[in-house]
């Protein structure tokens, strides 16, 4: 082979660092008509400064300067030089040549310059949407913007959070630890993602927090960090093939879109639409970005044919050269272009197979069209044992650690000379790409077609040995691969053992749907073993996670499987564990009356069977919740002072001061708010001592609640502020969006309505964040009440008709009597008694059976038959709500009554008994103080003064 000239020499390097003539000749500061003489021997012999431009922008390693330096003087190595001898740098030959998409550049240009929140890229496989995300993310770190780049496979939605996590863990990966310091300030809760970040992040709170809130202030963390991270323009993340993310993944990056930011933060994404239909996790959810304005969309085609040869000519550039003289060539350019249709895939598989087979007679039977053809024979081009490893890297994944492939080339017998060489040739021939200290096949068609070719047996095999490499790797096992790869090789035994572990990780993580799936197949899998408790006890992880989600029904469903394993292995405790869990669901679902007979029968069944008195009290507490949302309050407190009782007996203060709490909210219900008051004060002191945050907050509204019946607003403030401080402290977005909401209430009764309508909104908005909560109702219910005073009756209808689907779907009494008497009010005032009457008398109680929330229905009750004419049953009816109010210490609905009743009286002709009602009613109000009442009480008896001839 003749020595290589400086042309030669020249053309070699700029194909292998993946320029085109115009771009070598923008870097170096020279004309591409330059570069071309001297490509082609035109110019032999450039000028030293030229040489100098040329190298600098070439980047060459000092010995391919002196290499290229002695083609210049026309002097030899003492050799003849073969094609081993010119550096192939694959690390540069990651990526083809870049040509066209001038106008996708232009709009992505645009979108980075407006900070856009999310772009994908979209079209079929093999595109080139990678290419040019590549592209843009180089181009974008050049002008200032700190790029953090990640990709998907197949299997990613196994992996939590990826891509995100991926790109976030290269991207802390090579930072000293100062940079580290900086760019984690504030960021304490990425350790739940990335572990091994402990020693340089603030510690996390001491508090616990519930799984749901966990979970956004990690996503709140990471947003953080890629503030910190900004560049001047800002943070862009560069996501390649999304179509293959899970929902957690998914979840976060709409988190991070949608979540404020201290600096721009800019998305562009890769996906192929062909496997992203419209009901699909990604297409759900650009579907809702796009409705929100937060995501717009460039769909890629075919490159037009003059971009299409452009490519092919670089991709060809030493056939080129070889052969510039023949027809031949040409010709051969114009067969791959008008084949590939300009799929920029289709464009490179055949070129470089073209390139590597070095055999005419192949070239003769034409440029290959099927995809999977050309991967095959760029493979058969390669040495021994390449094509072996290529199968074996093709079971572990797209992306293959070296501390992977290596050893398992080992395992399959190959010497480390061997592996080397084998490694090297399909880096050569761009089937593999080395990235840092991993192997990526270039794309994953070559992947599949590679996997695809493999025989069952050897792809059993292979996934046995990948497992066995991944074992006995340093540091944390990749559970995730593990039980992937176990289960591919045909080993369950060893499979559940790290699918438990790789559903824990995921669980501790808050990527539920991961969570979920691994529980599902363990239990599965368990049960196929014939390890049936192990199969139950995987199944509560599975509601637990089930349950996160709001995934009710099938929560349900796998807690019957698990109750039936307990009961006929003879269970009790995960009798017990499995009834009280049930109770909660069944409260949460809103199918209460189907929860109490399952744990009534539960209970049965479990007496006199040895089961400890905690397991018993606790299921006794989830009893009681279900008559709570029954409206059974006597029953809860009959069950509230059995787990109370049993809690003493098993030494467990903090479970024995929640039944305390339970008991007291039984006292209040039944009008008996003394003792109920004095129950839930020393419940709130115990439940303090235990340390236990979240029943604290209930206590505490409980407490509140009573306080705002008797009309003592600023006690019942103090309790609400306290309640929601230690909401905001556990991150409880319920309890926090709750207690905003009850803040606004006693906002609203002090008579700051503009501070009441901001923590409604605020509570409204915190709330439509969780999805299907049991708070939904209550900040959209006062809103509605709130509008109605106001005069706002358009915006009060809205709210209510909201709020009350949601009471109505969850079976909640306590928010539907409350929205029923509002809009009985607005009724009434608009002279519709009789349907202000439908409204409200399906909610009274029964006779012996007087509950404390009812207590405000009889008021409005009263006022209804008063205005359709019934005046005797409007007197009977607000004497019984007025004397009921009054023994009962309820002074709000007291001074409602009291001007009803004066409207009564003022209807018999009684005017003395109406103003002195009246005057009662103006006391308790000024007393409370609660403007709004004496608002209406004072116009009441404007109205009878008025009529009486005293208009002054």
């Amino acid at each position: 082979m003749p020595v290589p000239t400086f042309g030669d020499l020249l053309l070699r390097f700029r194909t292998a660092a993946g320029l085109t003539q115009a771009a070598l000749a923008e870097r170096a500061g020279l004309s591409v008509r330059a570069i071309s003489d001297l490509e082609r021997g035109i110019n032999r012999r450039p000028r030293k400064d030229t040489f100098a431009l040329l190298a600098t922008g070439l980047e060459l390693s000092p010995d391919e300067r002196s290499l290229l330096e002695m083609a210049l003087r026309g002097r030899g190595t003492g050799k003849t030089p073969s094609a081993g001898d010119v550096p192939s740098r694959p690390h540069r030959a990651s990526a083809p040549p870049f040509v066209g998409r001038t106008g996708e550049l232009g709009a992505i240009s645009v979108h980075l310059a407006a900070a856009g929140p999310l772009l994908l890229l979209s079209g079929e496989p093999g595109i080139g949407k990678s290419r040019l995300l590549h592209e843009v993310a180089q181009r974008a770190a050049g002008a200032g913007w700190t790029v953090l780049a990640g990709g998907c496979h197949r299997r990613s939605g196994d992996e939590p959070f990826e891509p995100l996590l991926g790109a976030l863990e290269r991207h802390i990966e090579p930072q000293s630890p100062a940079q580290r310091r900086a760019a984690l300030h504030g960021c304490a809760w990425l350790v739940r993602l990335l572990p091994e970040l402990t020693p340089e992040s603030s510690p996390l709170p001491a508090w616990t927090v519930p799984p749901a809130q966990e979970r956004r202030l990690i996503f709140k963390a990471l947003a953080t960090y890629l503030s910190n991270v900004a560049g001047p323009r800002g943070t862009l993340l560069a996501l390649d093939d999304l179509q293959w993310s899970g929902q957690d993944a998914l979840d976060l990056l709409a988190a991070l879109v949608r979540l404020p930011a201290a600096a721009p933060l800019s998305v562009i994404g890769a996906h192929h639409d062909t496997e992203t239909p419209p009901h699909s996790p990604l297409g759900s959810l650009l579907a809702d970005l796009a409705r929100e304005g937060l995501a717009r969309k460039i769909e890629l085609g075919p490159l037009p044919e003059g971009d299409a040869a452009e490519l092919v000519t670089a991709l060809l550039a030493e056939e080129a050269r070889a052969e510039s003289a023949s027809d031949s060539a040409h010709e051969l350019r114009a067969e791959v272009v008008r084949r590939s249709e300009g799929v920029p895939f289709f464009l490179v598989s055949c070129a470089l197979a073209l390139r590597a087979a070095g055999d005419p007679t192949l070239r003769d039977q034409g440029t290959p069209w099927d995809v999977a053809e050309t991967v095959r024979q760029r493979i058969a081009a390669l040495p021994a044992p390449a094509p072996e490893l290529l199968g074996a890297a093709a079971i572990v994944g797209r992306r293959v650690a070296r501390s992977t492939l290596l050893p398992l080339g080992e395992k399959l017998g190959w010497d480390q000379r061997a592996l080397l060489q084998a490694v090297e040739s399909a880096c050569r021939a761009r089937l593999l790409v080395e990235d840092d200290d991993a192997f990526q096949f270039a794309h994953d068609l070559i992947r599949e077609v590679v996997a695809a070719d493999l025989s069952a047996t050897r792809r059993t095999l292979l996934h046995h040995l990948t497992a066995e490499v991944l074992e006995q790797s340093a540091g944390e096992p990749p559970v995730e691969a593990l039980a992937f790869h176990f289960a591919q090789a045909g080993e369950p035994a060893r499979e559940v053992v790290y699918l438990e572990r790789a559903g824990d990780r995921a669980a501790a993580m808050h990527a539920h749907a991961e969570a979920a799936a691994h529980f599902q197949r363990l239990a599965r899998q368990l049960d196929a073993l014939g390890r049936r408790i192990a199969a139950a006890r995987a199944r509560e992880k599975l509601v637990e996670t089930l349950r996160t989600t709001g995934r009710y029904d099938l929560a349900i469903e796998e807690l019957g499987r698990a109750l039936d394993v307990y009961r006929s292995n003879g269970d009790v405790e995960g009798m017990a564990r499995v009834g009280a869990a049930s109770a909660w669901l069944h409260n949460l679902r809103g199918t209460t009356s189907e929860g109490l007979p399952v744990v009534t029968a539960l209970l049965d069944e479990l007496t006199g069977r040895g089961l400890p008195a905690h397991g018993l009290a606790s299921l006794y507490i989830g009893l009681g919740q279900l008559y709570f949302s029954a409206d059974r309050y006597r029953d809860l407190g009959e069950a509230a002072g059995r787990a109370r009782e049993l809690a003493h007996e098993a030494g467990d203060e903090r479970l024995e001061a929640v039944a305390l709490g339970r008991q007291a909210i039984s006292l209040c219900q039944q009008g008996k708010l003394d003792e109920g008051a004095v129950a839930l004060q020393q419940a709130c002191r115990l439940i303090e001592a235990a340390n236990d945050h979240w029943n604290l907050c209930s206590a505490l509204n409980n407490l509140a609640v009573v306080y705002d019946e008797r009309g003592a607003f600023g006690e019942a403030l103090d309790c609400v502020q306290r309640s929601l401080a230690l909401a905001e402290r556990i991150g409880d977005a319920e309890q926090i969006s709750f207690m905003t909401y009850r803040r606004g209430q006693e906002a609203f009764y002090l008579g700051d309505w503009s501070r009441a309508r901001a923590d409604y909104e605020r509570a409204d908005e915190i709330i439509g964040e969780v999805s299907d909560s049991w708070a939904s109702s209550y900040p959209a219910a006062r809103l509605a009440r709130l509008a109605f005073a106001q005069g706002r009756l358009a915006d009060g209808q809205a709210h209510s008709d909201r709020a009350l689907a949601v009471a109505l779907r969850k079976h909640d009494t306590q928010a539907i009597r409350y929205l029923q008497c509002t809009l009985a009010e607005v009724d009434i005032l608009a002279g519709r008694g009789e349907r202000a009457l439908e409204r409200l008398t399906p909610l009274l109680d029964s006779p012996g059976a007087e509950k404390l929330s009812v207590t405000m229905l009889y008021p409005p009750v009263a006022w209804a038959r008063l205005v359709g004419g019934d005046v005797d049953g409007a007197e009977e009816v607000s004497g019984y709500a007025t004397g009921r109010a009054r023994n009962w210490g309820q002074r709000v609905v007291l001074a409602d009554a009291l001007r009803i009743q004066a409207q009564v009286h003022a209807a018999l002709g009684r005017g003395a008994e109406a103003k002195a009602a009246l005057e009662e009613a103006l006391a308790l109000a000024r007393a409370m103080p609660h403007p709004y009442a004496e608002a209406k009480a004072l116009y009441v008896y404007g109205l009878l003064l008025a009529a009486e001839g005293e208009p002054e």
